[in-house]
């Protein structure tokens, strides 16, 4: 999203007193030069309710994320969360609280940014080499999904049964 949607959305939410949940899982992964601020920077009326996972960041197994919340919602959230959440263990927030604080998360996170860039200019690559005349890839801030748009319609769609196995034919003609 634009930097000026970005804080057109969140006069909207002002005007409507309404709230804004930002899931920003892959924010951390920008392979751009310089990303844009996420809504949670942007927001001086504290509309926006930050959410995030160590899960798409460090290791799916984790299962620990965050909540960063305006104030008068704090107790809401840990009332809820007590009510609902079974809860991590104490031994793994304290492990990924450690990771954090001695930088290993950072030096993480600048590693899998490089990874990722490197992988998308592989795809790019690729698609551009070997599939321009069908596809044109549509680029993107980070390095973990983009996608492609088809250049010509598929006009045909024949279904054949070979070796038992449906198989479908896609013809331009």
């Amino acid at each position: 999203m634009s930097l000026d949607r970005r804080f057109a959305l969140l006069q909207a939410a002002e005007a409507a007193d309404a709230w804004i949940i930002e899931d920003d899982w892959a924010g951390d992964f920008c392979v751009t030069d310089k990303p844009l601020p996420t809504l949670k920077e942007l927001d001086l009326g504290g509309r926006v309710i930050y959410v995030g996972s160590f899960s798409k960041s460090i290791f799916p197994a984790l299962r620990l994320g965050f909540i960063l919340a305006p104030p008068p919602l704090v107790p809401f959230f840990c009332t809820s969360l007590e009510a609902f959440s079974p809860g991590v263990p104490t031994h793994l927030q304290t492990v990924l609280a450690e990771f954090i604080a001695e930088g290993h998360f950072a030096t993480h996170v600048r590693r899998m940014r490089r990874l990722y860039a490197e992988r998308y200019d592989a795809l790019a690559h690729a698609v551009g080499t070997h599939l321009a005349r069908w596809l044109e890839l549509a680029p993107t801030r980070t390095g973990l999904h983009t996608f492609a748009r088809l250049k010509c319609p598929i006009i045909d769609r024949d279904e054949h049964i070979v070796d038992g196995k449906k198989m479908v034919d896609f013809s331009s003609s």
